[in-house]
Protein backbone atom coordinates (compact mmCIF):
# COMPACT_ATOMS: atom_id res chain seq x y z
CA UNK A 1 0.00 0.00 0.00
CA UNK A 2 1.32 3.39 -0.93
CA UNK A 3 0.87 6.30 1.47
CA UNK A 4 1.47 10.02 1.13
CA UNK A 5 3.15 12.15 3.79
CA UNK A 6 1.24 15.44 3.98
CA UNK A 7 4.06 17.12 5.94
CA UNK A 8 6.82 16.49 3.41
CA UNK A 9 4.68 16.16 0.26
CA UNK A 10 6.36 12.86 -0.60
CA UNK A 11 5.34 9.25 -1.01
CA UNK A 12 5.89 7.38 2.23
CA UNK A 13 5.48 3.93 3.79
CA UNK A 14 4.10 2.67 7.07
CA UNK A 15 6.65 1.96 9.80
CA UNK A 16 7.77 -1.65 10.14
CA UNK A 17 7.25 -3.71 13.29
CA UNK A 18 4.47 -4.07 15.81
CA UNK A 19 2.34 -1.29 17.21
CA UNK A 20 1.88 -0.35 20.84
CA UNK A 21 -1.69 0.11 22.08
CA UNK A 22 -2.49 2.76 24.68
CA UNK A 23 -6.06 3.05 25.97
CA UNK A 24 -6.74 6.41 27.60
CA UNK A 25 -9.63 5.61 29.95
CA UNK A 26 -11.69 7.91 32.15
CA UNK A 27 -15.15 8.59 33.54
CA UNK A 28 -16.95 11.89 34.07
CA UNK A 29 -20.25 12.80 35.70
CA UNK A 30 -21.64 13.38 32.20
CA UNK A 31 -22.29 9.63 31.93
CA UNK A 32 -24.88 9.98 34.70
CA UNK A 33 -27.21 12.09 32.53
CA UNK A 34 -30.20 9.98 31.50
CA UNK A 35 -30.11 8.80 27.88
CA UNK A 36 -26.74 10.48 27.20
CA UNK A 37 -25.26 7.25 25.85
CA UNK A 38 -26.22 3.89 24.46
CA UNK A 39 -22.93 2.40 25.69
CA UNK A 40 -22.66 0.06 28.63
CA UNK A 41 -25.06 -1.40 31.14
CA UNK A 42 -27.74 0.97 32.48
CA UNK A 43 -26.88 1.96 36.03
CA UNK A 44 -23.28 0.78 35.54
CA UNK A 45 -22.08 3.16 32.82
CA UNK A 46 -19.03 4.32 34.88
CA UNK A 47 -17.78 0.71 34.84
CA UNK A 48 -17.70 0.53 31.02
CA UNK A 49 -14.12 1.79 30.45
CA UNK A 50 -12.84 -0.54 33.18
CA UNK A 51 -14.51 -3.54 31.54
CA UNK A 52 -13.21 -2.47 28.12
CA UNK A 53 -9.66 -2.22 29.50
CA UNK A 54 -9.90 -5.70 31.00
CA UNK A 55 -11.34 -7.19 27.82
CA UNK A 56 -8.77 -5.58 25.54
CA UNK A 57 -5.97 -6.79 27.82
CA UNK A 58 -7.20 -10.32 28.58
CA UNK A 59 -10.15 -11.15 26.31
CA UNK A 60 -12.33 -11.50 29.42
CA UNK A 61 -13.63 -9.26 32.17
CA UNK A 62 -12.93 -9.57 35.89
CA UNK A 63 -14.92 -6.69 37.40
CA UNK A 64 -18.27 -8.08 36.25
CA UNK A 65 -19.55 -11.49 35.27
CA UNK A 66 -20.02 -10.56 31.62
CA UNK A 67 -18.91 -8.20 28.91
CA UNK A 68 -20.92 -4.97 28.79
CA UNK A 69 -23.52 -4.51 26.10
CA UNK A 70 -26.35 -2.11 25.47
CA UNK A 71 -29.94 -2.96 26.46
CA UNK A 72 -30.55 -3.87 22.81
CA UNK A 73 -27.66 -6.34 22.83
CA UNK A 74 -24.98 -4.30 21.03
CA UNK A 75 -21.58 -5.35 22.44
CA UNK A 76 -18.70 -3.04 23.26
CA UNK A 77 -16.42 -1.82 20.45
CA UNK A 78 -13.59 -3.28 22.58
CA UNK A 79 -14.40 -6.54 20.74
CA UNK A 80 -12.99 -5.02 17.55
CA UNK A 81 -9.82 -3.82 19.27
CA UNK A 82 -9.26 -7.25 20.80
CA UNK A 83 -9.92 -8.95 17.44
CA UNK A 84 -7.24 -6.77 15.85
CA UNK A 85 -4.83 -7.76 18.64
CA UNK A 86 -5.68 -11.45 18.11
CA UNK A 87 -4.97 -11.18 14.37
CA UNK A 88 -1.85 -9.00 14.61
CA UNK A 89 -0.70 -8.72 18.24
CA UNK A 90 0.30 -5.35 19.63
CA UNK A 91 3.78 -5.29 21.14
CA UNK A 92 2.27 -3.88 24.36
CA UNK A 93 -1.17 -3.00 25.69
CA UNK A 94 -1.18 -0.23 28.27
CA UNK A 95 -4.09 1.32 30.10
CA UNK A 96 -3.77 5.00 30.99
CA UNK A 97 -6.02 5.75 33.96
CA UNK A 98 -7.20 9.33 33.53
CA UNK A 99 -9.87 9.09 36.21
CA UNK A 100 -11.54 5.70 36.32
CA UNK A 101 -14.11 4.95 39.00
CA UNK A 102 -12.82 1.38 39.29
CA UNK A 103 -9.30 0.15 38.50
CA UNK A 104 -9.11 -2.59 35.85
CA UNK A 105 -8.30 -5.93 37.48
CA UNK A 106 -5.34 -8.04 36.36
CA UNK A 107 -4.06 -5.33 34.01
CA UNK A 108 -0.39 -5.16 34.93
CA UNK A 109 0.32 -2.44 32.39
CA UNK A 110 -2.05 0.12 33.91
CA UNK A 111 -0.46 3.54 34.11
CA UNK A 112 -1.97 5.32 37.08
CA UNK A 113 -2.25 9.08 37.27
CA UNK A 114 -2.86 11.28 40.25
CA UNK A 115 -5.94 12.67 38.54
CA UNK A 116 -9.14 11.82 40.47
CA UNK A 117 -12.36 11.15 38.55
CA UNK A 118 -13.72 14.41 37.13
CA UNK A 119 -16.77 15.96 38.75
Amino acid sequence: MQTYNILTNTIDTFPEGKADFLLAASVTKTCEIDNITQAGIPGMIPLTPTLDAEYISHEKVFSLGELAETPTGVPTPALITRAVHNLTPFSTIEILDLGLVSQPKNCINTILTSTPPRQ
